[in-house]
């Protein structure tokens, strides 16, 4: 079976809401690993997917560029924690299958170097 994966950056802060307010705002160059196959199972190779994946990965996280999550629609009564923001992409990318032809299987994000949550379709 076909899988695509790709990596893509970006730049972002966020604060979380914790039981004592919030923690003071902080930055981070967020790493995701995104994995792909095809809706079809017996799909050939598109040559053009891969293109097409990277644009959609940036129009989801271009809102969150050099600008806090905090601000963005869903996060406003959501906690931008990276559990939350990392489902936020993946369900976002779910939606835009019929449009590829490719779905997300699995999509992990750094907030660090050594740590990395992950979503992944079951």
């Amino acid at each position: 079976m076909l899988k695509i994966v790709f990596e893509h950056h970006f730049l972002s802060s966020h604060q979380l809401r914790l039981s004592k307010g919030l923690e003071p705002i902080h930055s981070h160059r967020w790493r995701l690993l995104l994995y792909f196959e095809p809706v079809n199972k017996n799909r050939k190779f598109d040559h053009d997917v891969l293109p097409r994946l990277k644009y959609h990965i940036r129009e989801i996280t271009n809102p969150f560029a050099d600008y806090s999550i905090n601000n963005h629609y869903y996060f406003k009564h959501v906690n931008p924690s990276t559990e939350n923001i990392v489902y936020f992409i993946f369900m976002k990318l779910e939606n835009l299958s019929t449009s590829t032809g490719y779905k997300p299987i699995k999509v992990s994000l750094w907030e660090t170097e050594d740590s990395c949550v992950s979503w992944i379709k079951e």
